[in-house]
Formats: C-alpha cells, structure tokens, sequence
C-alpha cells in the first residue's frame, strides 16, 4: 500500500477503534485495496495490529511499497448511506493537490500517524520498501470533532492515489458502520 493509501486506511482504522473506545463504536471494513488498473500490483498490506486503551488506540501496520511511485493528489470519495448501507447519498469527491503538504502538515488529526511511519517517506517520490507504521495515536477526541454523528450512518469511502501524470497508482474501498 503507497504512502497516502495507508494513511487514509490508518485515519479510518483510529477512527473506528478510537470510536469504539469512547463509547461510539464504528466497526470498519477495508473492502479492497488494490492497483487502480487491476494490471501491477502497487502494495501489499502485511499486517495491521491495533491495541485500544481508553480515548486512545496504537496502531501499525506493515505496507510493502512494490514499485517507486511518484505521488501527486489523492482523491476521495465519500458516502452517507442508511444504517443498512443501501440508500446512499454522496457527501462528495475530495481531491488532495497538495498531497505531500498536506499529509506532512503538523498539528493535524493524522500527524502522529504519518510521523510514526519508518522509515520516513520522501514526497513526493515514495520508493519502493516495506514501511512500518509502528504505535501510531490518534485521540478519539479530536477525531470526533470532525463529524460527531458519524455513528448514525454507514459511510462508504473511497481513495485513490494519484501519480504526477494524475494516473491511478492504488485505490482503497472501505465501508464503517456503526457497532450499535
């Protein structure tokens, strides 16, 4: 998984168990992460481990990075859906130009999680390795901020990386739902 693939799964990931953990409770589910073009296989996601005391959750994941890949935006796409996850409304289509700024801005809800990256990525050419996210922290608090009612709907999300030539490198499916 590239670089800002795997941040938009860690960002997620804290936020469903940091959920949890307060009470909120999000089950969260990473339908597919795969090579945008189905033709070369861009990651490989090794391992996720999350560890949740309190307000707080620690996580690391293993990411093999298979080729160098020369990052210019990502793309996101959001979704609003009824609790069963069939009547869905989008909540619309982000596109990150600035990815490499903005994923290493400080004082930001994904700050912990991209300074506990090792070894550190360079931006924008992120070079083929095995990257370790190792007890990245994220407060269910600040978390929260963002939207406090999330737990009342089922969200599809949908990322996608996108090189200087502003090809497809990885895209990420996930689905959240609310444990209640």
């Amino acid at each position: 998984m590239n670089i800002a693939s795997a941040t938009l799964v860690v960002i997620f990931l804290h936020f469903s168990q940091n959920a949890e953990s307060a009470g909120q409770g999000f089950k969260l589910h990473l339908a597919k992460a795969y090579s945008c073009d189905n033709s070369n296989t861009t990651y490989i996601v090794k391992d996720i481990k999350i560890d949740t005391h309190d307000d707080q959750s620690h996580l690391t994941v293993v990411v093999d990075l298979l080729q160098d890949i020369n990052v210019s935006n990502m793309t996101v796409m959001i979704e609003k859906c009824d609790p069963s996850g069939e009547k869905c409304e989008s909540m619309g289509k982000f596109t990150i130009k600035d990815l490499c700024n903005v994923l290493f801005a400080k004082s930001k809800v994904w700050t912990a999680v991209i300074d506990s990256i090792q070894p550190r990525p360079e931006c924008p050419l992120l070079k083929k390795n095995e990257y370790v996210l190792q007890n990245a922290t994220v407060n269910v608090n600040d978390v929260m901020k963002l939207y406090p009612d999330s737990t009342k709907f089922y969200w599809k999300i949908q990322g996608i990386l996108n090189d200087v030539d502003n090809k497809p490198r990885a895209c990420a499916e996930f689905e959240a739902t609310s444990k209640t």
